[in-house]
This record gives C-alpha cells, sequence and structure tokens, in this order.
C-alpha cells in the first residue's frame, strides 16, 4: 500500500498528463516503461531466489526438454493470451508486445548474470 501510494504521489507530482494522453509521448513512454519491465522481470527471474508460479513453470519446462526458455516463455504467454480473449478479455498491442520480449529478455540477460 505504501509503495503504491509512494508512486501514485510522485506520478502526480512529477510527470504531466500529457506523456500519458497525447501521441507520441503517450508510445515513447509505453517503450520507456516497458524496457524497464523487462530488464526488472529478467533480473528477477534468474536471480536464484525462487520464482512465482506463473514464471516457474516455463522455466522448468526448457529444463525438462530440449526447447529453449525463449520459446517456451513465448509459447506459454500466448497460450495464456488466448486463454484470456476465450475468457472475454481484450488483446491489445501492450499484451502482445510483452509475450513477445519477455522470454527474449530474460534469456539475454541470464546470459550476463550466470
Amino acid at each position: 500500500m505504501y509503495t503504491s501510494d509512494f508512486c501514485t504521489y510522485l506520478e502526480e507530482k512529477y510527470l504531466p498528463d500529457f506523456i500519458f494522453t497525447v501521441q507520441p509521448y503517450r508510445t515513447l513512454t509505453f517503450i520507456v516503461a516497458l524496457a524497464f519491465f523487462l530488464v526488472s522481470v529478467a533480473l528477477y527471474m534468474n536471480a536464484d531466489l525462487g520464482q512465482a508460479p506463473f514464471d516457474s513453470i516455463s522455466t522448468m519446462v526448457s529444463q525438462h526438454t530440449r526447447l529453449s526458455f525463449t520459446l517456451v516463455r513465448m509459447a506459454w504467454d500466448f497460450l495464456m493470451i488466448i486463454i484470456g480473449i476465450i475468457a472475454g478479455g481484450k488483446l491489445t498491442i501492450g499484451t502482445v508486445a510483452l509475450a513477445l520480449t519477455i522470454g527474449p529478455s530474460v534469456s539475454f540477460i541470464g546470459k550476463f548474470i550466470k
């Protein structure tokens, strides 16, 4: 709760509203946020401090098969997208971007960490 409140305070105080509503600022904000998110996820998944069940499934499948983590993670993410669409969810460019980039970013950054 406090972290969320603090981040909301910082966002309201220092970030102008137009970067979230006006193109091309909105797209640029999305790309910068996506880059930070991908690096954060890659560091978390490669830290060997444990993973969430959703993340560990793709890790376990890639360890027990000859398939690369990148391929397994992308397939896993797209499977979740299909389930979400069947359940009535909306498909957005952000969802597709994450599904296409989480696996490669975790593998790429993992090469430098391990």
